[in-house]
Order: C-alpha cells, then structure tokens, then sequence
C-alpha cells in the first residue's frame, strides 16, 4: 500500500501539474529514497506477518542494510531551492542512487512496451469507413 499511494500521488501530480500550468502555478513532487529518519522505528504501526510474504521482507531487508541513509537536514536547502526556481521540474529524486534505480526501472518499461509493440497497435483496430 505505500508504494502504491506513492505511484498515485505522481499520477496525481503530473495530472495537477497540467491542470494549472496555464495559470503560473508549479508543482514539483519530491521522491525521497531512503532517510535516517523513523519511517520502521517505534512509530510504525505493522501488519501481522504472512509467510507467503517472507521472501519480500527477506529481499527489503537486504536493500536496505546496504543502503546508505540520507541526512534528512540536507533536504531543506533543496527545496527552498526548489522553490525559488523559475522553471522547477514536475519530478525529483532526492538521494544517492535513486537516479541508477529509476533509470533501470524505465528500461525494463521501454523494453516491454517495445516487445508487444504490434500487439499495442493491433489493439487500435481501424473503423470501416462509411
């Protein structure tokens, strides 16, 4: 459910972003990879375990302690960056690394899209012209 509300909240924006670009508003959504912050700490509040999820859990734990943290107090002074840009971007990574895993994702995207390419374009069929 986190990254589920994560990849809605971009949808939202981009949609928002284009809403109300004509009236000089901005929007810029940050995506934050991994903080020292609480997010798993005495605050969290979990799900009971099922097992069939165990090798999720396994794989994540595993990312993450090779993860080196972000400091969270480096993340203001970019946004008032941000902020005073003329032209900010729609989407930005914040963290080390994001750049290399986002990169990967879209190329495993694109790859997909191009192999059923056909299939796509068969999908749009042609009206009988009257």
């Amino acid at each position: 459910m986190y990254h589920a509300s994560k990849w809605g909240l971009e949808g939202f924006s981009q949609a928002l972003n284009q809403e109300v670009q004509a009236l000089g508003i901005k929007v810029t959504l940050i995506e934050p990879i991994g903080y020292t912050t609480d997010w798993s700490g005495p605050s969290a509040k979990f799900a009971k375990e099922l097992p069939a999820y165990d090798h999720v859990r396994e794989a994540n734990s595993a990312r993450r302690s090779s993860a080196v943290r972000g400091n969270p107090e480096a993340t203001g002074p970019i946004v008032l960056k941000l902020v005073d840009m003329e032209q900010p971007p729609l989407r930005i990574f914040f963290g080390k690394g994001a750049h290399e895993m986002i990169h990967a994702e879209y190329d495993k995207r694109l790859a997909e899209w191009d192999k059923f390419k056909d299939l796509s374009e068969e999908a749009h069929g042609v009206l009988p012209v009257a």
